[in-house]
């Protein structure tokens, strides 16, 4: 089983890892259907500029290691959204 990285809201200080968590924890907490792609997309869809951003701004494998695992937890919790409807680690680099 790969480690789990727990993230801590509180060490975050970029402002494009900031807003990921952000619009992580809205998608998170959207009505879904278990199973339901519809839904999925519907929660995940606002997630992606975020992302984008995320990985335009940010290196996740920062020498911190601190900051990596917190990171690295983000990147968790956008795999975590399609649990159920997708199975992300199925993609290369996941």
């Amino acid at each position: 089983m790969p480690a789990q990285y727990p993230v801590n809201p509180n060490a975050l200080t970029d402002p494009a890892e900031i807003a990921l968590y952000q619009v992580l924890s809205k998608a998170e907490s959207a009505p879904r259907r278990p199973g339901s792609p519809d839904d999925f997309l519907n929660a995940f869809q606002p997630v992606i500029p975020a992302i984008n951003r995320f990985f335009t701004a940010v290196l996740v494998m920062a020498e911190d290691s601190a900051v990596r695992a917190n990171r690295l937890g983000l990147l968790q919790l956008v795999a975590a959204l399609s649990q159920g409807v997708a199975d992300f680690s199925l993609l290369e680099g996941f």
